[in-house]
């Protein structure tokens, strides 16, 4: 049984790298049929309904049959993160009490930040649509330039997932169509963050909104991205003259990124926890 187990994770892990959806989906049910006591077999199925087949609902239930089986961290956090994956999902079908419900379950029942939990697990579709629920409900609040900077520094070259916002107080573009915004107005301050839309979002922006994003300028944003920090390097003769700063950017490749104004007023929760809004700036580290 040891070897069919390990069989399994090998295939499995080729399947899922090369995005064969319904090869593995197949491969994990053969596996629970085979050996239904098997607590990881649970746990696995569990993440590949969370994290590919976007179905929450039942890695919930595929979760919690795990940990009935044996208590373990993985499925413990899959649970968690499966819970405020349909919470998210409640909120894209617009009911309004169900989405309320979901969230109080969810804030009572894995008070965790569910952000940073989504992106280990998930990696960054996911965790974008995530982060868009969460904005667009008002759910979490967007960090400040200054925390989105030293989250940035923290974080490498993944990036801190987050919601950010301030006023563009300075904007400019390229030869190549990329537009910034910035929250300083010299985009060479430490302090700044850099909203960089590319050429593509750039053209999307001016199609639904019929405006150039640079007449952002002195208005209020809200953006769902990844803050990195960028090394930039001063040259001459287009050569590096070894001299450079760091900026701060998220990147924008779809218009819904960048809501214009604050988050919208925060619903109300049913009986609900004593958080019901939800701000981090931090990262699970390992």
């Amino acid at each position: 049984m040891h070897m069919l187990r390990a069989v399994d994770r090998c295939v499995l892990a080729a399947l899922n790298a090369l995005d064969r959806a319904g090869e593995a989906e197949a491969t994990y049910l053969a596996a629970l049929e085979r050996d239904p006591g098997y607590a990881r077999n649970h746990g696995d199925y569990a993440w590949f309904l969370l994290c590919r087949a976007d179905r929450p609902q039942e890695a919930i239930e595929y979760a919690r049959a795990a940990l009935a089986l044996e208590e373990y961290g993985g499925a413990r956090e899959i649970h968690a993160v499966a819970l405020w994956a349909e919470w998210g999902r409640q909120f894209r079908t617009g009911s309004g009490d169900a989405e309320a419900h979901a969230f109080a379950r969810a804030a009572a029942e894995a008070p965790i930040e569910p952000v940073s939990w989504m992106e280990h697990w998930c990696g960054g579709p996911a965790t974008m649509e995530l982060m868009r629920a969460l904005r667009d409900s008002g759910r979490m609040d967007a960090m400040p330039p200054m925390v989105a900077v030293l989250a940035a520094s923290d974080a490498g070259t993944r990036g801190a997932p987050g919601i950010f916002g301030f006023v563009v107080a300075g904007t400019g573009s390229d030869d190549g169509g990329v537009v910034y915004l910035n929250s300083e107005e010299d985009y060479r301050d430490q302090r700044a963050l850099t909203v960089r839309m590319t050429h593509g979002a750039v053209d999307a922006w001016k199609h639904l909104h019929r405006e150039d994003p640079q007449a952002l300028r002195g208005r209020h944003i809200t953006v769902v991205g990844y803050a990195r920090r960028i090394r930039i390097d001063f040259t001459a003769g287009g050569l590096p003259t070894g001299k450079y700063y760091y900026q701060t950017h998220v990147d924008v490749v779809e218009p819904w990124q960048v809501m214009v104004g604050p988050a919208p007023a925060l619903a109300p929760v049913p009986s609900g926890p004593p958080r019901d809004r939800i701000w981090t700036a931090s990262r699970r580290s390992g």
